[in-house]
């Protein structure tokens, strides 16, 4: 890119409320985006935060940097922004009204009940990637027979097809398959639209790449863990995980993995679910805290991490084990009175 190119930031604000992914748009449906002028990227990614995100940790990570195809446009500089959302939920919206084929935890478009499964906001369709890698099936069109399978095994393997596993974190492949199809003349849009697929522009372009990072950093040990509140139940950071994810989970083998990978900590303290049952509160151990802060650029003011961090000092010096220390402790102390 040229020196003194114009460069337009655009962010993409990701953030989980209980287990639905949401995404911020402004009133006009856009994603936030501002020219940057002689402020830093972290200064403009603040401000475009601070009228509407949590009290919890904000933290950012540039996708890409894309160039205009006439040289004269400004440059787009893409960031993933993630935090949560609490209280209020203007300007955000689930991230699966935008890509609606993502969440294969949908099987049509009933709504059901929120006690056992996670919400379908209203209006929301879910969309078969099976169709959707059918419908682009049905455009391979050369005289090839080796150039075609390797387009039909590239299908399969995008959506999950020809026994091949669906992989999340290719939700940007995927959307990259659809689009260029249409681009090209190959698909019908409004075939697509019949189907439920509201959009293929640069928002929902920019939203898939934004969701194939994140999903890739929950395969990884840079676990995003603005998303999650600083005390979690092993069941809400499930749903977390699946709502990002857009799939479910065994909730046994999930369990194992938390332990084996030693994701988390206790953090002092029980909960009652929606049943009454009690639950044992956790939090991320410190070094995936560490890490992600050194992955990623940490927008939230200092301050207001000193005392994020502060609500867990005690758990964090008290000693325990990674499954509820801290009743260990207690039930030594009696023992020695």
């Amino acid at each position: 890119m040229r020196e003194g190119a114009r460069i337009v930031l655009v962010a993409v604000p990701i953030a989980l409320k209980g287990d639905v992914p949401y995404v911020m748009t402004g009133d006009d449906g856009f994603l936030p985006s501002v020219e940057l002028g002689r402020g830093s990227v972290p200064e403009v990614l603040r401000d475009m935060m601070t009228r509407r995100r949590s009290s919890g940790v904000v933290r950012a990570e540039q996708l890409a940097l894309e160039e205009s195809p006439d040289g004269r446009s400004p440059a787009t500089s893409l960031y993933v922004v993630t935090t949560t959302i609490e209280g209020d939920a203007a300007n955000w919206s689930p991230c699966y009204h935008y890509l609606p084929w993502e969440d294969r935890r949908s099987r049509g478009d009933q709504v059901r009940s929120q006690a056992w499964e996670h919400e379908i906001e209203p209006g929301q369709k879910w969309v078969n990637p099976e169709i959707l890698a059918a419908m682009l099936m049905e455009t391979i069109d050369t005289p090839s027979y080796s150039v075609g399978q390797l387009y039909r095994r590239r299908i399969d393997a995008l959506f999950g097809t020809g026994g091949w596993p669906w992989r999340p974190e290719l939700a940007y492949e995927r959307f990259m398959a659809l689009r260029e199809a249409v681009v090209e003349g190959r698909l019908d849009e409004d075939a697509l639209h019949a189907q439920g697929v509201a959009g293929l522009g640069d928002r929902e372009r920019h939203l898939a790449r934004a969701l194939g990072v994140v999903r890739n950093a929950f395969r990884s040990l840079s676990v995003p863990t603005e998303l999650m509140p600083r005390r979690f139940t092993l069941r809400q950071l499930q749903a977390g995980v699946e709502g990002v994810m857009g799939e479910h989970r065994d909730s046994q083998m999930f369990r194992r993995e938390i332990t084996r990978t030693k994701l988390v900590a206790s953090a002092g303290g029980l909960v009652s679910d929606a049943l009454g049952r009690p639950s044992r509160l956790f939090r991320f151990r410190i070094e995936m805290e560490t890490l992600r802060e050194l992955q990623t650029m940490t927008l939230t003011p200092p301050v207001a991490i000193e005392q994020l961090q502060s609500e867990t000092l005690d758990a964090v010096l008290a000693p325990q084990d990674e499954a509820g220390g801290h009743e260990k402790v207690q039930r030594e102390n009696v023992k020695r009175r």
